[in-house]
Formats: C-alpha cells, structure tokens, sequence
C-alpha cells in the first residue's frame, strides 16, 4: 500500500506543478486543460494526504 501511496504522491505533486506552470504562463495550454490537470492534481493530493494519514495514526 505505502509504494502506491508514494507513487500516488509524485504524481499529484507532477501535476500540480504543471498546472503551476500552466498558471503563470510558462507552459502554455487551453484554460480547460489547466483546470482539468489542477483538479484532479488536488485531488490525488488529498486522497494522498488523507489515505497518509489513516495509515499512520489508525
């Protein structure tokens, strides 16, 4: 469970980043795509955290 939960974790960190660089111009992209990739960027974050969190304190 823990090598998901890691690899979960460098992806929504992966996209999250690009939606970053999506934000400010670097990279340049349709608004569609850079809401899509911030959405479920924050989304695999906080299943991330939350999934963490269950394991370790529970």
């Amino acid at each position: 469970m823990y090598e998901f939960l890691f690899i979960m974790g460098i992806l929504s960190y992966v996209l999250i980043l690009f939606s970053f660089l999506t934000g400010i111009k670097i990279l340049k992209v349709k608004y569609k795509v850079h809401r899509t990739i911030g959405i479920i960027g924050f989304s695999g974050a906080s299943v991330h955290g939350i999934l963490m969190l269950y394991l370790n304190v529970f």
